[in-house]
């Protein structure tokens, strides 16, 4: 199982979707966050989401600890974002619902699903965009790790 991670931004959208395969521990994510936030099309304000359907997520418990920490350190919301996750296992799904009283913590409303759509309508994005925001996470899945990746 190959390890690949990307991102896509959508200043149009105010929108990061991020897609996770292969092995990924909670410094995967960390790597790829500090990726997208480094982008100069990178702003704090727009809201994310996170897709590990295609991955077989390993972390624990306080593995989320960590992550805080490292939220906390390298992003500053200056307003509640909304972060939808989708996840395919029940270690994932596990993790997620642990994070979740965490996200509001640090300014993020946060849902996990099994699907996009179940995703996309959460967030209330328009038919129009949900359609660019399936084109977009299906550009990224099917990238080489060499690609780089920016929407515009």
């Amino acid at each position: 199982m190959t390890n690949f991670n990307s991102y896509v931004i959508l200043p149009e959208l105010r929108l990061i979707v991020t897609n996770f395969q292969g092995k990924t521990q909670l410094d995967d994510v960390i790597q790829l966050n500090l990726k997208f936030i480094a982008d100069q099309a990178y702003d704090s304000s727009y809201d994310v989401i996170m897709d590990f359907r295609d991955s077989l997520a390993i972390g624990f418990r306080m593995d989320l600890m960590d992550y805080v920490e490292f939220f906390k350190k390298s992003v500053s919301l200056k307003q509640k974002i909304r972060l939808g996750i989708m996840y395919q296992t029940s270690n994932q799904e596990f993790l997620l619902n642990i994070y979740k009283p965490i996200a509001k913590l640090l300014k993020m409303e946060l849902e996990i699903f099994r699907t996009l759509d179940g995703c996309l309508t959460w967030m209330k994005y328009a038919d129009e965009e949900q359609v660019l925001i399936k084109e977009a996470l299906s550009s990224i899945k099917s990238k080489s790790p060499d690609d780089n990746i920016l929407a515009k």
